[in-house]
């Protein structure tokens, strides 16, 4: 598998981790009644709880995706 495939593939992972991670914390900002009753119906939260798990989760996804994507991406084009 050639480096620059790899980089390439990474480069389009970190585009795909970037709109999720605008995407979800956009709705929990401006959509928050919506998002939150639709977990309500699931898993009964009080709106605290609700807000500290998405922000939790935000933020662990964000550590995993520069720990996973970002890094290794901006490696590659640093020895390319």
């Amino acid at each position: 598998m050639d480096l620059e495939l790899i980089r390439r593939a990474l480069g389009w992972c970190c585009v795909f981790h970037l709109v999720l991670l605008f995407y979800w914390a956009l709705m929990i900002m401006f959509a928050q009644d919506l998002v939150h009753r639709l977990h309500n119906k699931w898993f009964p939260l009080t709106r605290e709880d609700f807000v500290r798990l998405h922000y939790v989760l935000l933020g662990t996804y964000k550590i995993i995706a520069i720990t996973f994507a970002f890094i290794p991406y901006f490696a590659l084009r640093m020895i390319a």
